[in-house]
């Protein structure tokens, strides 16, 4: 073999220096290896790279076998996919270890994460001591029978709390949680105010003195499909995202806030105490309930609402359906036991994925159907512009066009 065609083998100018000789052999050998190159040439090729590898820098060349330069070569690979593999999988630690890569989570979700597990360290010992109580009880309530039937309960119970006891040190030391009352007083206590130059769009005459609401519009701009097979088709949305910062003054700010809290909080009762054999229909008493106590506020504050631009046509014809198919599948009872039927999953996974469908066939064709989604309450002249131009408050996905507005109105 001529020096020139050693160099042209490994790719590399004649007169390269030893470590460019040994990197570019590296790199070929990571591709041509024939226990990783399956093509019938890699074996002639690999060949031909350790000849001219080895002519290079002063060796004969050796008949192709598995010596110690085969073992270099399949070192150099095997290094090269262990790194590849620590680079993508793993990061490494002060000791040198190498430990899964794991995203740091915010000081809130720590705090929370902590909760639950205090909660479920407590939980387990609760359940533990239960079922070690439980037989005795019904052996003395019941019948001794009835002791006997369940006294596997109590073996299961003493495993548990031995588990427990074995960790005594530490089974209620996992850690300090971050926040102190003073944060959590922060979290609801109102900034100071900054008077400014805008005037509030919820107040008439007052300056916006208080933190701004955000609101986000969206304008389809086009929609492509690409159909890849009878039952693989893909689509993509190209659309333009306006935030628009509604100024607001610190008292305005106030009862937004207060009529978010009386929303949660009668949702949440509802669900709790509302005599309804139902969750749905309790929810809904709940969302019935904070919209006149939210309405009832703003009424006695003259304070405009900050959601009444989730209020369009659309929405609320959804929301309509939504009532009356729940309503027509609910059994009702004496006094205010009001159940849905067996029927309530099959209706609520048409509710929620083929509505948006329904409306936009049966609606779309019609002149009025952009209309549709524009706020019923007028929202001032910048926004009436905008959704004069084709924006609207989201995109009509299913479940997401139910879900959403139902947390922004929330919150």
């Amino acid at each position: 073999m001529l020096t020139s065609s050693a160099y042209k083998i490994l790719r590399i100018p004649e007169g390269s220096s030893k470590d460019e000789i040994k990197k570019a052999y590296r790199k070929l050998v990571k591709i041509y290896h024939p226990d990783h190159n399956k093509s019938p040439d890699a074996a002639k090729r690999f060949q031909e790279i350790m000849d001219a590898y080895n002519m290079l820098i002063k060796h004969e060349p050796r008949p192709y076998q598995r010596d110690e330069s085969y073992a270099h070569a399949a070192e150099i690979l095997r290094k090269e996919r262990e790194k590849a593999r620590q680079f993508y999988r793993t990061s490494t630690t002060k000791q040198g270890q190498w430990q899964p890569e794991e995203k740091p989570l915010s000081r809130e979700w720590k705090d929370v994460i902590l909760i639950l597990n205090y909660f479920g360290h407590g939980l387990l010992l609760v359940v533990a001591t239960g079922l070690i109580i439980l037989p005795v009880v019904l052996g003395f309530v019941y019948e001794l029978t009835a002791a006997i039937a369940t006294s596997y309960l109590i073996i299961i119970g003493s495993f548990l709390l031995l588990y427990i006891w074995g960790k005594r040190k530490t089974w209620f030391k996992l850690g300090k949680v971050s926040y102190t009352f003073s944060d959590l007083r922060a979290l609801f206590r109102m900034p100071l105010s900054h008077p400014g130059t805008d005037y509030c769009c919820y107040i008439k005459g007052e300056k916006a003195d208080g933190k701004p609401y955000t609101l986000r519009l969206v304008q389809i701009l086009d929609i492509k499909t690409r159909s890849m097979g009878g039952m693989n088709h893909e689509s993509t949305i190209k659309r333009k995202t306006v935030l628009m910062h509604m100024p607001r003054s610190m008292r305005a700010q106030r009862i937004h806030r207060l009529c978010s809290y009386v929303k949660g909080g009668l949702i949440i009762l509802s669900l709790l105490f509302v005599p309804f054999g139902s969750l749905f229909w309790r929810m809904v008493a709940g969302i019935i309930l904070g919209a006149l106590a939210s309405l009832m506020i703003l009424k006695l504050s003259r304070v405009k609402g900050k959601t009444s631009y989730l209020f369009t046509p659309a929405f609320l014809i959804k929301s309509g359906v939504w009532l009356i198919v729940l309503l027509f599948i609910s059994n009702y009872g004496q006094g205010f036991i009001i159940e849905l039927s067996d029927y309530k999953f099959l209706a609520m996974g048409g509710l929620f994925f083929l509505l948006d469908i329904v409306f936009d066939l049966f609606l779309g064709f019609f002149p009025f159907y952009p209309r549709l989604f524009k706020p019923l309450i007028k929202q001032g002249n910048r926004l009436s512009q905008l959704y004069k131009e084709g924006f609207q408050n989201y995109i009509e996905y299913p479940v997401y066009s139910m879900v959403y507005p139902f947390f922004r109105w929330i919150f």
